[in-house]
């Protein structure tokens, strides 16, 4: 296909027409400023859930609000040089730890400035319009519910895929007969496959799919508790227009963030990572992990490393984890590896503080092996290389730079002052880069509280989650799975209820 003609076409056009009667609640293409904010609609009826007809999936729309944050950054910065030059006139015996402190705080600087290079892609291209898409949904002990609801949005969107296939990982705590039943006999248009297999891991679910999709031009993967934005599947293929680009992940946003001060904190958290460090990927093509909740890879690019994909050891060691970022890796090694900023998806996080302390160690013992593969692999000219090594150090000095300040009081109390001083500062400066997202179940005063709580997120960060990145790194060879090994962990929230549910 990519022999044939590029007829550049408009976004609003592509796929499917609009249809304003469906849904009234979003606005429409402006051919004028070329934004896109239009849902677009397949001309075709609603297909029904197995356990709710109808599922209320939040939308959301990016908002970028460039020049405040730019000039805030400016002015911040040289605030922060101007008392550093002060600090260390009056504090000399101690520039050398002043110095191995700014180098992170340099680094991210320039990922901030990057970050505003990342611009979701606007305009189709003839050819997207005949991709065949296959999405995969491995799942294992999910709840019935969610696993329904991640379905009923994939086939509701408004580019649903022609290609639908679930791998239950062995489940024995859940019983998925009704939802099974109903999306294997509902007729959509679209080819749904439903596969069991032994517990053998997310990887192996996902190669369920991979070795059996011959026709398939790109591979949407998200988890089985995320919904998709109604137009978030048309959206992710649009870097694609880019022969260059290999794969292109999406934006996850916390379903259920209001939930608790845990899932918020956490949202928080997801949302400075992904506008900020991935931001500044992206704009370079270069993007690290394609967050496993929802992105789009190349098949062909799955299917020239899938045997290194599902065979992969470490240390002698068979390694479980750490897909989402492997597939990354190797999308790297062929060819761009972007964000589409607008392409939203809407997942569960962890509720209890025992589930979100197990995913992340989970997390970080998929992360080291990642981080050794980037450093090798990966060519010291790419900022990929250089944000991998900058991340390693970051982590050792922000380790053990507050341990040394403490240890050196009172000598250090100045010093510890301007370091916390600067670090609640640029992070709040970091922090707009949150209000990017206007979501439809959140109030721009919720979003303000949220913004306002970075001080709790970095102090989670600093004295909790980083104790249980040094257990994960430590203990990188377990790979097995940490969560719902007991069963369901997660389930729908009262506040994101269906319509006429029977669950």
């Amino acid at each position: 296909m990519d022999d044939e003609p590029t007829e550049a076409i408009d976004a609003s056009d592509w796929f499917f027409a609009r249809s304003r009667e469906t849904d009234s609640s979003f606005s429409d293409y402006d051919r004028t400023t070329g934004s896109d904010t239009a849902v677009l609609l397949a001309t075709r009826e609603n297909v029904e859930g197995a356990l709710a007809p109808y599922y209320d999936v939040p939308s959301a729309q990016l908002v970028r609000r460039d020049r405040i944050g730019m000039s805030l950054t400016i002015s911040l910065l040289a605030i922060m040089v101007v008392r550093f030059v002060f600090f260390v006139q009056g504090y000399r015996a101690y520039w050398p730890l002043e110095m191995i402190w700014i180098v992170p705080l340099a680094s991210m600087n320039v990922q901030w400035f990057m970050a505003y290079r990342d611009r979701p892609v606007r305009k189709a291209d003839a050819r997207l319009a005949r991709l065949h898409v296959t999405v995969a949904i491995p799942c294992w002990n999910e709840d019935p519910v969610l696993l329904d609801r991640a379905i009923w949005a994939m086939a509701n969107s408004s580019r649903p895929p022609q290609r639908i296939d679930i791998v239950d990982d062995g489940s024995t705590k859940v019983d998925y007969t009704v939802v099974r039943e109903h999306w294997l006999s509902v007729i959509c248009g679209i080819d749904i496959r439903w596969h069991y297999q032994n517990n053998a891991g997310k990887k192996a679910a996902q190669g369920v799919v991979f070795g059996d999709a011959p026709e398939t031009d790109v591979f949407i993967i998200i988890d089985s508790d995320t919904a998709v934005d109604h137009d978030a599947m048309r959206r992710v293929l649009l870097p694609f227009a880019d022969r260059s680009v290999a794969s292109v992940a999406g934006i996850e946003l916390a379903a259920n963030g209001a939930k608790n001060w845990l899932t918020r904190t956490v949202s928080v958290r997801s949302m400075f990572f992904q506008f900020l460090p991935c931001a500044a990927q992206s704009a370079l093509g270069d993007v690290l992990i394609n967050r496993g909740a929802f992105f789009a890879i190349r098949a062909q690019v799955v299917r020239d490393h899938l045997d290194a994909y599902l065979n992969e050891t470490f240390c002698g060691r068979r390694i479980r984890l750490g897909d989402d970022a492997a597939l990354t890796l190797f999308a790297r090694s062929s060819g761009k590896t972007v964000q589409q900023s607008d392409a939203f998806a809407f997942t569960m996080y962890p509720e209890k503080l025992s589930h979100h302390l197990r995913q992340w160690i989970r997390w970080m013992r998929g992360s080291s092996i990642r981080t050794c593969w980037r450093l090798r692999y990966l060519s010291p000219r790419t900022f990929g290389w250089w944000f991998s090594l900058l991340g390693v150090y970051s982590f050792i000095v922000s380790t053990l730079f507050p341990i040394l300040l403490i240890v050196m009081l009172p000598e250090t109390k100045r010093a510890c002052e301007y370091v916390l001083l600067v670090t609640l500062g640029w992070g709040y400066v970091y922090g707009l880069r949150y209000f990017s997202v206007r979501r439809s179940d959140e109030s721009r005063w919720f979003q303000l509280a949220s913004y306002l709580m970075y001080p709790t997120v970095l102090l989670w960060g600093l004295l909790v989650l980083r104790v249980f990145r040094l257990y994960g790194t430590a203990t990188f060879l377990k790979q097995g799975w940490t969560t719902r090994q007991n069963g369901v962990e997660v389930t729908l929230n009262d506040e994101l209820a269906v319509e006429g549910s029977v669950a």
